[in-house]
């Protein structure tokens, strides 16, 4: 196997993607540790606004929505409003998705040249692997899966969320039921952090029985 295998790591709201990642990363692989392409770090920084400069992603954004009030008066992205405004309307998440997921995947696909070149593996930690098509560019997939109480009790915790409001966002995401049949490997997080760490423990056993 490639030392350069590309693995793609995915799972919805309150699975624990962010745990599962950060052990991934930490994991000391016998052909180095992974590179990590974060697609949420990616998406932060295509739609950060910097004073002085102009963003034509988030220009872009701003001209999609209008009369909404995505954008605030200095230009910037409103996440807050721009996230309320997608969750209660799946044709505008939509609409969102088709002007970020170009300039996601660019990046995404510049970031997996690099590493390749380096001959190092990448860890690919994006929550809409599917549902951009990203598993395409992956050696071997990961999907975390939970409990349905389990994910609603986290992030209520986490975030201080109304459980509706938790199931809403769970309702707005593809279900476990499409993404388990394009996965090769499923994890259930349902349970302890050591559960979960053995099982990713597995998962590496399988992927990178042999590093060249």
């Amino acid at each position: 196997m490639s030392s350069s295998k590309v693995i793609g790591l995915t799972g919805g709201i309150g699975t624990g993607k962010s745990t599962a990642a950060a052990y991934l990363i930490a994991a000391p692989l016998e052909c180095g540790r992974f590179v990590h392409i974060d697609a949420d770090a990616i998406s932060r920084e295509l739609t950060r606004k910097i004073p002085g400069e102009d963003n034509p992603v988030l220009e872009e954004i701003g001209r999609e929505f209008e009369p909404d009030p995505v954008l605030r008066e200095d230009g910037s992205l409103d996440r807050a409003a721009m996230a309320d405004l997608v969750f209660a309307d799946p044709e505008k998440k939509q609409r969102l998705e088709s002007i970020l997921f170009t300039h996601i995947i660019a990046e995404i696909h510049a970031q997996i040249d690099r590493a390749k070149e380096a001959g190092r593996p990448v860890l690919l930690d994006a929550p809409l692997l599917f549902e951009a098509g990203l598993d395409s560019l992956c050696d071997e997939t990961i999907l975390l899966t939970a409990d349905h109480d389990v994910r609603i009790h986290r992030v209520t915790l986490r975030d201080g969320s109304r459980p509706e409001d938790v199931e809403a966002r769970i309702r707005n995401q593809m279900p476990d039921e499409q993404k388990i049949p394009r996965a090769d490997i499923i994890v259930d997080n349902s349970g302890t952090e050591e559960d979960l760490q053995l099982q990713l423990d597995r998962a590496l056993a399988r992927i990178f029985t042999i590093c060249d």
